[in-house]
């Protein structure tokens, strides 16, 4: 790459890999190890935004030292900026490299960049210290999981214990039943508390009770679909997947009636005759004509041994009658 100053060239330079840190190690610097557990998330919350650039300045300045020793010859902070972060450089409308300047953020006075680059000396990869120390940070590891306690421990393995929890579930969903619409959408408010755990640092009591609640909700919702099941039969999954919405079931199939039946018949009892018997019918049709609006009709019917009774309610098109 040709340097800022005509006549001379910029050398390859050879950088460390970036080093990621995780939530514990960027608390880590801001708190001792003793109150780590107890105020994590009120720490990363006050000072997440510093530690970023703490990680990113350590990376920033290692880059720097190994540009400086590359290209020793006069280098300057407009060609770092210019093979670091290119956009930051503005070349003028004719092209030349030589004419261009800095953006206005890295021209800004007191600049970070600007800080680190007087202050960095020229030294090569292979003399610098590690960003990542893998045998530091397995220790500290170690001792972190050593120390904590149980119930933040629990805390944090919570959302992946949940998500397993969703995923058996939605599995012995699909295997119990075919019509599930009902389990499905339990799955979905669960589904909805897992994201708000797993997406926010300060885990919300209410939320994770909510979250235990609705397992529960949907173990036994399951547990209630599987007894229904093998007791009605395989040929009445329909009719299951309608009882657990909590709304009246019509028994519309014979083999439905049939299953029913068996059901309360299953200890040897038999039904007792009922001492009455209703019937219902519901028809939407024209009235008076077949060209009249339709309307809702009912009939109904109550037969016994002493009486039986008839009643109906009936609509008429009185616009459109003829």
């Amino acid at each position: 790459m040709p340097h800022v100053k005509p006549g001379l060239w910029l050398s390859l330079v050879t950088v460390h890999n970036a080093a990621g840190d995780c939530t514990n190690a960027v608390a880590k610097g801001n708190v001792s190890h003793g109150a780590q557990s107890s105020c994590l998330c009120d720490v990363l919350l006050l000072f997440i935004g510093q530690a970023r650039v703490q990680m990113q300045s350590r990376s920033l300045r290692s880059d720097m030292m190994a540009f400086k020793a590359a290209n020793p010859h006069g280098c300057i902070l407009e060609d770092f900026v210019r093979w670091h972060s290119p956009r930051d450089y503005i070349v003028d409308d004719n092209g030349d490299a030589a004419s261009g300047h800095l953006s206005e953020r890295m021209s800004q006075p007191g600049n970070l960049w600007q800080t680190i680059w007087d202050e960095a000396e020229p030294r090569p990869v292979n003399r610098q210290r590690a960003l990542f120390d893998a045998t530091r940070e397995a220790l500290s590891a170690i001792n972190y999981l050593t120390n904590i306690k149980p119930a933040d421990l629990v805390l944090q393995l919570l959302p992946a214990l949940l998500e397993a929890a969703e995923d058996a579930l939605m599995e012995a969903c699909e295997t119990v039943l075919d019509d599930h619409d009902a389990i499905l959408d339990e799955i979905d408010v669960l589904h909805d508390l897992r994201k708000k755990l797993t997406n926010n640092v300060n885990q919300d009591v209410d939320i994770i009770k909510a979250a235990i609640a609705q397992v529960d909700k949907v173990e036994t919702m399951l547990s209630t679909a599987q007894s229904l099941a093998h007791k009605l039969g395989s040929e009445s999954i329909a009719l299951v997947g309608g009882m657990l919405s909590g709304d009246a079931v019509p028994l519309l199939e014979e083999k439905q009636r049939t299953a029913v039946k068996n059901l309360f018949l299953q200890h040897g009892n038999e039904l007792e005759a009922p001492d009455t018997r209703e019937f219902i019918f519901r028809v939407v049709a024209p009235s008076p004509s077949s060209l009249s609006r339709p309307g809702a009709n009912r009939m109904y019917c109550l037969l016994s041994d002493e009486m039986f009774r008839v009643a109906g309610a009936y609509s008429e098109d009185k616009v459109f009658s003829t």
